[in-house]
């Protein structure tokens, strides 16, 4: 609570059962290096950050599993800066019912995306939601912007992700509720959706 992480080299591996990796309550997480992996959680696999800062300047985080945010969780007025590092081979599970943000989840918090920053081949699998749900009340193979967040986009790289109800690279605002998105710069490709809206992004 209230520290800070400096991660530059090495692996951070959970083994466990149902605990992500990393936890972040109004402090500080850099990482420019190293791996966060094999996180299993609800909120957030691999990293979780509360009323904090995370700055991403290089490292990979793959294969964490949640039900918001399989790789990255960031609520509660976090900031989450993402300039180079990868985000890769995480998933929003069947068994941890039905979620949001295969790669990243952002509820009530921002997200800036730039430079060299990669948010590819994370996972939204099939899960308990209709598949008649017209307002797509569930998203984001990459990227879910949830109720009160603000993502801006101005480099980065958001590809190759895979949503099944929506959003197969990036999941914009819940049906009804207030978000902001701002892009610049950067690229949205080869992401895929099984059955609802926006292949690439859906707002």
């Amino acid at each position: 609570n209230g520290g800070t992480l400096n991660l530059e080299s090495g692996v951070l591996r959970n083994k466990a059962n149902n605990k992500r990796v990393v936890c972040v309550s109004g402090g500080s997480f850099h990482m420019s290096g190293g791996y966060i992996v094999g996180g299993k959680r609800k909120e957030g696999g691999g990293v979780y950050i509360g009323n904090g800062t995370m700055n991403m300047t290089g490292g990979v985080i793959a294969a964490n599993h949640a039900n918001l945010g399989g790789g990255i969780h960031a609520g509660g007025g976090a900031i989450l800066n993402l300039s180079a590092g990868v985000v890769t081979g995480n998933q929003v599970v069947e068994s941890h019912g039905c979620g949001n943000g295969g790669g990243i989840f952002v509820t009530n918090a921002t997200l800036k995306l730039s430079e060299d920053a990669y948010v590819t081949n994370n996972i939204l699998q099939k899960c308990r939601c209709p598949e008649n749900d017209v307002n797509n009340t569930h998203g984001g193979g990459g990227i879910t912007i949830g109720d009160g967040s603000t993502m801006k986009m101005s480099g980065g790289y958001v590809t190759g992700n895979d949503a099944w109800l929506a959003g197969g690279g990036i999941y914009v605002g819940f049906y009804g509720k207030k978000v902001d998105f701002v892009m610049r710069g950067g690229t949205i490709a080869s992401n895929h959706v099984h059955i609802g809206e926006g292949g690439g992004l859906r707002i």
